[in-house]
């Protein structure tokens, strides 16, 4: 678990804030987002936990971490944070040092695999 001492010598990361920006349908009626960046900050990231999970045939892996990161007032649950090229979504925002100096984002990262397989075969 990370520790609940935060300072910025220890938020040594480069990460992107991003929010949507458009949110339109496409075709078939499904919800197509985009996401723009709204900020470049340093942040500590550091791995909470990881499952595995299998559905519909997919091999779901998630991962969550906790990205700290100076305090904003334009951080909200309904965005994105990109690290090294990966992404996460932010699920919470706490106040990591009850004095409105670091936020403590709660992320997750969900990564799917290709179909795992496909039940069928001739019986032969």
């Amino acid at each position: 678990m990370p520790s609940a001492t935060v300072s910025l010598g220890d938020m040594r990361e480069r990460v992107e804030l991003q929010r949507v920006t458009i949110e339109t349908r496409d075709a078939v009626g499904g919800l197509v987002q985009t996401w723009a960046a709204y900020a470049t900050v340093w942040a500590r990231v550091q791995p909470m936990s990881q499952r595995e999970q299998f559905a519909r045939q997919q091999l779901k892996a998630s991962a969550s971490w906790a990205v700290t990161i100076r305090a904003r007032t334009d951080v909200a649950t309904q965005h994105r944070v990109v690290w090294r090229g990966r992404t996460f979504e932010v699920t919470g925002v706490e106040n990591a040092d009850e004095r409105r100096r670091f936020h403590k984002l709660a992320c997750d990262e969900f990564m799917v695999d290709a179909i795992v397989s496909v039940a069928g075969g001739n019986g032969g």
